[in-house]
């Protein structure tokens, strides 16, 4: 219960109890990553399906929905992503790419890339028309966390510093596959349910980021850490939503 609190006091803006950080808890954390993704991902169908019902614009419907997950995750995600921007945009070597994820000021491709994202990520889910596709939408929540999660049990990090490493240091990394790989099979049965092509292509573009996401954890930066892992969700999601909207056509 400890690892299920901490892991939605830190990966989310809900307020909760707090408890004392210990070892065995710290271990089991991101077993529970995924399930932080329901909460974007029980809220967003029922805004659709209410935008859908007082007929609001399809341009005002995308605005909230984009806003929505980064306000359930308190944008923890959306940082790392913006961080990781900033280091892959200076082209230097890995060491001094580490250097910059580490520096707490945002420079301007951090900048220019989440104003980017938030603009890409609207617009697609402006393009949004069906319950079905925001259910599609919601299953892509706890699939992002759930190979997110996986990822970081299987690549080294770079260093044993940072809330990353304190999770993963610890880590129960078993459980966590095990966890994770549930997740996927679960999420991947709803996306089926949902729509299939739409699935088969959210599925087929986590696995070709997956591919990619350790290469370049590797290529640029020597390792793992929690910036890369919300570049990697944040990336995710965004192919998702290219997904849900190719899919929606076929």
């Amino acid at each position: 219960m400890r690892a299920l609190l901490i892991a939605f006091s830190t990966y989310s803006a809900l307020p909760m109890p707090q408890r004392e950080w210990r070892g065995e808890d710290m271990g089991r954390v991101l077993c529970f990553l995924p399930l932080v993704g329901l909460l974007p991902a029980l809220v967003l169908p029922l805004w659709f399906h209410l935008a859908l019902k007082w007929q609001l614009s399809s341009m005002l419907t995308a605005c909230v929905g984009t806003v929505l997950p980064i306000l359930l995750t308190g944008g923890i995600h959306l940082d790392g992503f913006c961080d990781t921007m900033d280091a892959l945009s200076s082209h230097l070597p890995p060491e001094r790419k580490r250097a910059i994820l580490h520096d707490p000021r945002a420079g301007a491709f951090a900048v220019i890339s989440c104003g980017c994202w938030l603009l890409l990520y609207a617009g697609l889910l402006s393009e949004i028309g069906t319950v079905r596709q925001a259910l599609a939408l919601a299953g892509g929540f706890v699939l992002s966390r759930a190979c997110c999660a996986l990822q970081v049990a299987h690549l080294k990090r770079y260093d044993d510093q940072g809330m990353l490493a304190a999770f993963s240091v610890p880590m129960d990394k078993r459980a966590v596959t095990v966890a994770a790989a549930l997740a996927i099979a679960v999420s991947a049965a709803f996306l089926v349910w949902a729509d299939l092509p739409t699935a088969l292509l959210m599925l087929f573009a986590a696995l070709a980021l997956s591919f990619y996401f350790r290469h370049m954890v590797y290529a640029k930066f020597g390792g793992m850490s929690g910036d890369l892992a919300g570049w990697f969700i944040q990336s995710l999601e965004l192919l998702f939503a290219v997904a849900i909207v190719i899919g929606g056509r076929i």
